[in-house]
Formats: C-alpha cells, structure tokens, sequence
C-alpha cells in the first residue's frame, strides 16, 4: 500500500509540474505577443505624429532663414509657406532639389518621405522623394493653394517595424 500512495503522489506531483510549467509559457507567450503589438502600436503613432508634424511645417512656416530656396545648403528648417497654408512655387522647386530627406527631423525612425501635390480631382501635379519603402507607412494630407489652385499637400514617412530596426542595429 505504501508504495501505491508514493505512485499516486509522484504522478500528482508530476502533473502539477506540467501544468504549471505549461502554463508560464502560455503566460510568457501572451506577454511577448502582447509587448510586440504595443510596440508596434507606439511606433505607428510616432509615424503618424512625424507625418503631421512635417506637413503642418511646410504649410505653415517658410522655413530658416525665410528665403532658404536661393540657397539651400544653409537652411535650418525648411517651409514651403509664402503664407499660412499657401505654398511658394520657388520653395517648392528647391524643395525638389534638394530632396525630401532634407525635412526630416523626427525623433523616431523614419526611414524616408515622399511630398506630393495633387489637384482636387486626384491628379499628381508634383511628387517629390523616392517611393515608398519600409513597412509602416503613414500619410498626412493638407489642403493649400498652390499657384493660386486649391491643392492636397500629402506628406508620406515610413520606416521599418521596431524588431527590424533593432536587428538592422544589432540589438535584436
């Protein structure tokens, strides 16, 4: 009888273990899927933040110094406004020269932009950066006027998801 007892104690003991460890990892896979999709949650936002924070600085601002386009080299901070939410066809035109990259000053990873101005039929009137690359991307759209014509000013980033960052870097 003894050693029937030290059997159904064993089997118990060995159950509990089982299922407690099954049970941590279910746990452990729920956290990790879980802080994945925050993560990923939290950089969409930073995507969008930098997206909305770069259009409405070239609607709004005409850059530093105010007449960056004559050179550009020199500028601290590029507007594309002759006006609150009216572009100047000169800033728009060195804005193209020099690239869309130049704009870029966003605390996350934003890998590249892209401007583009369309006509209110959906025409593209002029589009200025490479096309979309990364994985995450985010469009934000002003109305302007442009060359005296009511126009959408979209301003596209986009990057790569945090676990790609991070292995790009060696962290992962």
């Amino acid at each position: 009888m003894v050693s029937s007892r030290g059997q159904v104690f064993s089997i118990d003991l060995t159950t509990a273990v089982s299922l407690s460890l099954v049970t941590l990892a279910v746990l452990y896979m729920t956290w990790s899927f879980e802080r994945l999709r925050i993560g990923e949650t939290i950089y969409a936002q930073s995507l969008e933040d930098a997206s909305n924070r770069l259009s409405e600085m070239l609607v709004k601002t005409k850059g530093e110094p105010p007449d960056w386009e004559e050179n550009p080299v020199n500028a601290t901070s590029i507007g594309l406004a002759e006006a609150d939410r009216v572009l100047s066809p000169a800033k728009v035109d060195a804005l193209g020269r020099v690239g869309c990259d130049a704009v870029i000053h966003a605390p996350v990873d934003v890998t590249g932009c892209m401007v583009t101005l369309r006509s209110p039929d959906g025409r593209i009137l002029r589009r200025i950066g490479e096309p979309v690359g990364g994985d995450s991307a985010v469009t934000s759209t002003r109305i302007v006027s442009y060359m005296n014509v009511t126009t959408l000013l979209e301003v596209t980033v986009w990057g790569y998801k945090q676990e790609v960052m991070l292995w790009r870097r060696g962290l992962f």
